[in-house]
Order: structure tokens, then sequence, then C-alpha cells
């Protein structure tokens, strides 16, 4: 089992209009290996949504990132993010609300021939991206030219 959690900044007064969008159902996620998604705030910081994400496996996690659904979800959400994003992520190695212990890491994947050995690293790093600078970096890709500086109404 793998755990992702993270905060996503929400752009000034937006946090809400970005929880509406985050807890909308979806069935992907869980048919892609996702067995818990789940979103929550705190009162003291108004612009920040917390996710908490359990999967079956890092894997499973980072297929989801290339659904349809998931990048249509990810291009939606984009106005309505700071650019401000935290967190961390480990592999599950128990729990004391269960006699078994957490089922065994997925095997290592094994790169192809014609696949790179080492993870691509950012330049500016000496570890592979965490699963949420990856979404970042998706976020990053198509910049956002819009001018929200104004409000309607």
């Amino acid at each position: 089992m793998f755990a992702n959690a993270g905060t996503l900044g929400a752009a000034p007064g937006r946090r809400d209009e970005l929880v509406r969008h985050l807890t909308r159902r979806s069935d992907h996620l869980r048919d892609v290996g996702c067995l818990l998604y789940e979103v929550g705030v705190h009162d003291a910081e108004p612009d920040t949504v917390y996710v908490v994400e359990l999967w079956e496996s890092a894997d499973a996690h980072r297929a989801s990132l290339a659904l349809p659904e998931v990048q249509a979800s990810i291009a939606a959400v984009r106005p309505l993010l700071s650019g401000e994003f935290g967190g961390f992520r480990f592999e599950v190695v128990g729990s004391p609300l269960r006699d078994e212990p957490a089922p065994a890491p997925a095997p290592k994947h094994v790169p192809a021939p014609d696949e790179p050995s080492i993870p691509e690293l950012e330049t500016d790093e000496t570890i592979a991206p965490r699963p949420e600078e990856e979404i970042a970096d998706i976020l990053r890709a198509e910049p956002d030219v819009e001018d929200h500086s104004r409000r309607p109404g």
C-alpha cells in the first residue's frame, strides 16, 4: 500500500470551489487502485486544501495521473490553485485497526530494455519527484495566461 498526503494552495477565496471539484465522485480512481481519497480544510488556513490518498501501490498512483479523466480534472482546477503545494508519501507497513500487516509492497519496477534504469531527476533535486510534485509539474506544463486579477461582478 502507498499513502500520499499533501496540501494544495487555493487561489484566494477559491478554496470551497476547489473542494467541490476534488470531492466530486469518481469511480475511475477506484478502478485504478485508489483505496481512499479524503479532502479536508482547516479554518486556520483558509486558502489550503488537504488531501490524503491511499493507493494499492505507488505505481497505481502514478498510472492514475495519465488517465484522461484525471488530466481533465487537473486542467479544470488549474485556475483555482495558487501554485503552493506540500506533502509527503510513504509505503504503508501496518495499522492497529487490522490484525494482519499491510500487504507487501509491489515488486520494484524493472525497466524495459529501451527504458532508462534511473528515474529522470529535476535539475535542482537529488531524488525523483514526489507525486505532488509530478502534479505540480503537470499544472505548470501549460501556463495559465488569463488575467485573474479582476473579479467578475
